[in-house]
């Protein structure tokens, strides 16, 4: 198989994958996970300013399908903040940073649906990169999917568990854009 490039681009696979969620999601409403290191584009923080920074192809292929949960990386956001898990059309779960390098990034898009984006320094001020690194343990029984954020320098809780209950449809999703008011 050809790799993805560096711009994260997934199209070459986008036949492959699109067969085989449909196998994995047509029998069930429980999760389906897919792990990718590009977020898909418009749902995580750091997902949203450039082409590179998510992947229109994974959004485009994963709206199909709610029980996707979808866990990547590559954006460097801590999992202090409560935005890196999101559900619209289906979940997606940022896996963390051991390097926060967008931990004070703040992007949301407002009333008109236009993207506004600064970095907050107020919020993790300084050095906050070195102080924050996290990363996710996550545990799946036949109920839920039940995700908890670490620091990885102390092993403390960086904020309340997040937790996926079945069957898994859109109307029961809860870390919707709602929900951050």
């Amino acid at each position: 198989a050809r790799l993805a490039s560096a711009r994260g681009e997934y199209g070459y696979i986008e036949n492959w994958l699109k067969e085989e969620l449909e196998k994995a999601c047509s029998a069930s409403q429980r999760p389906v996970f897919v792990v990718s290191h590009f977020p898909p584009k418009n749902t995580l923080p750091g997902s949203y300013l450039t082409e590179r920074d998510g992947n229109e192809t994974l959004a485009k292929i994963f709206k199909m399908y709610p029980q996707v949960v979808s866990i990547s990386g590559h954006t460097h956001f801590s999992l202090y903040d409560d935005r890196s898990i999101h559900q619209r059309d289906f979940t997606s779960v940022n896996a963390g940073s051991l390097q926060c390098l967008g931990c004070t990034q703040v992007e949301f898009p407002n009333e008109n649906g236009e993207l506004q984006a600064f970095f907050d320094l107020k919020r993790l001020p300084g050095d906050a990169y070195r102080k924050f690194p996290t990363y996710l343990y996550g545990e799946i029984d036949d109920k839920k999917v039940h995700f908890t954020r670490l620091c990885a320098s102390t092993g403390e809780v960086c904020g309340d568990d997040w937790l996926i209950e079945y069957p898994i449809f859109k109307e029961n999703f809860v870390y919707t854009d709602k929900r951050l008011g």
